[in-house]
């Protein structure tokens, strides 16, 4: 009954475009239950994301303090940037 899929599309610049495709049945619940479908979406994306920068950002910072290694000038957003994900990652959704 209810079928929605997604499609990640890597943009030149490091970012990305998100296409989100409802079906009916998915949009009239979002319709009836959020004034803004989009703002919840938007808000639903944001905050996941939030919550996961936060942790690898974490998980780099305390990697580089361990190995005295974290770069002068380094801000939140170049060492989330610089994470380079290893097989031995455990980062679970």
């Amino acid at each position: 009954m209810i079928e929605c899929t997604s499609n990640i599309c890597p943009n030149e610049d490091h970012t990305a475009t998100l296409t989100v495709n409802l079906c009916d049945v998915s949009y009239k619940t979002l319709q009836t239950y959020f004034e803004n479908p989009s703002d919840w979406i938007n808000t639903l994306i944001k905050d996941t994301i939030e919550i996961r920068s936060k942790e690898i950002y974490r998980k780099q910072l305390d990697k580089h303090i361990s190995n005295g290694t974290l770069p002068a000038n380094s801000t939140k957003r170049s060492i989330i940037l610089s994470y380079e994900k290893e097989l031995e990652d455990n980062l679970e959704l």
